[in-house]
């Protein structure tokens, strides 16, 4: 008795959900960065508060001290422009709006909602171009979360260096 070799099975279709949680993920690092970037923002403007506090009243500042807060208010400037990086809209696009799932794509590529939903009601019948069309908007947000995690990692560096410096004014501002 021989047995007859079974059909090969084939793939399961690609599932949509797991397409979905994945791009899940990277918009919550996208929320992750710009929180931070909130905090650091707000922290730069205290540090640059703090700094203007301590030596608004200075009489007769020496050298030291003028250098010290200089320095510190550009790391505190330059903090805040790096975590402003984070927060400033994107919308510059030069490709064409081909996109489905993107709000800038759709908004310049259909002029009506209708023409929207019949392309959405088109897509979500494919599974397949489905998940390809959310693994290309995974992939698109995952290249602005990398942008935002590189300017925020300036922004908290650029803010650690001003705390030094703050620290450093405070002392020379107690020695004046």
């Amino acid at each position: 008795m021989t047995e007859v070799p079974s059909a090969p099975e084939s793939e399961p279709p690609p599932n949509p959900d797991h397409a979905w949680k994945a791009l899940g993920l990277v918009i919550d690092w996208i929320k992750h960065a710009e929180a931070k970037a909130g905090a650091t923002l707000a922290a730069a403007g205290v540090t640059g508060g703090v700094l203007y506090n301590l030596v608004k009243d200075a009489s007769t500042p020496s050298s030291w001290l003028i250098a010290s807060a200089l320095v510190c208010a550009l790391a505190v400037l330059g903090a805040g422009l790096c975590a402003s990086m984070v927060l400033w809209p994107r919308l510059r696009m030069k490709e064409d709006p081909t996109s489905l799932l993107y709000f800038h794509h759709i908004a310049r590529g259909h002029a009506a909602g209708d023409t929207y939903a019949t392309s959405l009601v088109a897509l979500t019948k494919d599974m397949e171009a489905l998940v390809t069309e959310i693994a290309s908007q995974s992939w698109a947000n995952s290249r602005v979360a990398h942008d935002k995690y590189m300017w925020g990692g300036r922004a908290i560096r650029l803010l650690l260096c001003a705390l030094i410096l703050l620290s450093v004014t405070a002392g020379l501002r107690v020695i004046d």
